[in-house]
């Protein structure tokens, strides 16, 4: 069963479609000149279905694992728009939308993929046809003059922009309909944006150039085969010297992942203990760990976090308490109410909890849910006294999840909470203890993921699993 959207993202897809159909409408009515190449349509839907379904991967160059995948439909469109023209452009656009088989995509994804690609070929097209006209020579692609120098490298600068202008566009359009879905702050889908757009610009700027260079032989060899057939027997070992190069360095990055696979299966190993030592120092605390990783990852996927986010925040959340290992048992297992002074000497765990991971290289997320799992949105938490978002993103977020977990659950000093009682208890909470859009996240998560909901948490660190020897439950600190 698809999930409902919310009122304000259904009518965004619904804004993008209806300009895509507009630009349609456009393009067949004022490009009737490129309406003459319709008998090619099977090839250009051909073309963008099998373009589209590729892809290939680059990593960041930050010394990070961010990564990004490049749809090959990407080339195959830009080659048709300034190849062939825009109606042709917009068919090859619509092709590649296609999602392959398996893809798992929803209907209003599959519905605002096209229309997003089709709106961005349309406006990529308008760009290149701009410079045409204003050129001196509207067929630049086949002057090889040298007064055409100047005007060739204009259009190449064009067009570079113009791929550009693609890739931003079409990552502005999805980080719309994201932050809409989701209910994200304007901060947040700045954020979302600047991470997923900036450090790839310079790989669509290449490709640009690479789309230019194409287009400009094919129309050369179309115009001049005979004094420009020597050139491209020149030209067409780089093909290969490319091909030959991205295979050297998928080589390189399948070894690279190799080596970060035994690491992750390292880091997961150490993790995994000291966990178990939190486990042996205080019996109350196995599931309550194992709850609070799922909630805490169920919160960051509604939250649009990041494959390496959700991996930190997964292990700050399994290590949140790592801190009572230096409580003493008798006051963690103590079967009544603490006094005063016991409690303030239980609040020590999340600064001890930071120190203790000082000596592991962590991530900084990691070090931040376990110190600031107790600060609270007003300023009145603890260690720090931290307050709105100077509280990190992760603690933000395990804080909602520890505490509903805490609620649900059966105490010596009283029984476990309904879930509907625990959410209105964290709901007269926003703004005072939680930040309300992490709390809007975790009502999506308990919505969508019932399993969430206290008395049926199954999930643990998903890497490798922790022991469930079944032990009572502890109070919360």
């Amino acid at each position: 069963m698809e999930q409902k959207l919310p009122i304000r993202a259904s009518l965004y897809i619904a804004l993008v479609t209806v300009l895509a159909v507009s630009a349609g409408v456009n393009a067949a009515w004022y490009h009737r000149a490129s309406l003459s190449l319709l008998y090619w349509t099977p090839l250009f839907l051909v073309l963008g279905t099998l373009a589209g379904s590729k892809s290939f991967t680059i990593t960041a160059s930050r010394g990070t694992n961010a990564t990004a995948s490049i749809s090959v439909g990407f080339f195959a469109v830009l080659v048709v728009l300034t190849q062939f023209g825009m109606v042709p452009g917009l068919l090859t656009a619509l092709a590649s939308a296609v999602p392959p088989r398996g893809a798992g995509l929803t209907r209003y994804q599959i519905v605002f993929n096209a229309a997003a690609l089709t709106l961005i070929a349309w406006i990529t097209r308008q760009v290149v046809e701009l410079g045409e006209r204003l050129s001196l020579n509207t067929d630049l692609f086949i002057r090889t003059d040298a007064g055409a120098l100047l005007p060739i490298l204009g259009m190449l600068g064009l067009v570079v922009f113009a791929t550009l202008l693609y890739h931003f566009l079409n990552a502005l359009l999805i980080t719309g309909a994201i932050s809409l879905a989701l209910g994200w702050r304007l901060e947040r889908a700045k954020t979302f944006y600047r991470e997923n757009t900036l450090w790839i610009a310079p790989v669509y700027g290449l490709a640009g150039g690479a789309v230019f260079l194409a287009v400009w032989v094919i129309r050369n060899l179309q115009q001049e085969p005979e004094h420009f057939l020597p050139l491209c027997l020149l030209v067409a070992p780089l093909p290969i010297l490319f091909f030959r190069n991205l295979k050297l360095h998928r080589e390189r990055d399948q070894e690279r992942e190799q080596r970060f696979r035994e690491l992750e299966s390292l880091y997961t190993s150490m993790v995994t203990a000291m966990g178990r030592a939190i486990e042996a120092k205080d019996r109350y605390t196995q599931e309550h760990i194992e709850r609070v990783v799922s909630i805490s990852m169920g919160i960051g996927r509604q939250l649009g976090l990041s494959a390496s986010a959700l991996r930190s925040l997964e292990v700050g959340a399994a290590l949140h308490d790592i801190g009572k290992i230096a409580i003493p048992e008798e006051i963690l297992n103590k079967p009544g109410k603490l006094t005063p002074a016991e409690f303030l000497l239980v609040q020590e765990h999340a600064a001890l909890g930071s120190e203790i991971l000082q000596p592991v290289p962590f991530p900084p997320e990691v070090v931040h849910a376990v110190r600031h799992h107790h600060e609270k949105w007003d300023g009145t938490g603890y260690p720090d006294r931290l307050a709105g978002e100077g509280i990190p993103l992760v603690a933000r977020i395990v804080a909602v999840a520890d505490v509903y977990d805490a609620l649900t659950s059966d105490r010596p000093y009283r029984a476990a909470w309904s879930h509907e009682r625990a959410v209105a208890f964290l709901q007269e909470q926003v703004g005072k203890h939680f930040d309300a859009e992490v709390f809007a996240a975790f009502e999506r998560a308990m919505l969508l993921e019932p399993h969430l909901q206290a008395r049926f948490h199954e999930l643990v660190l998903t890497t490798e699993p922790v022991a469930r020897e079944p032990v009572p439950l502890r109070r919360a600190a």
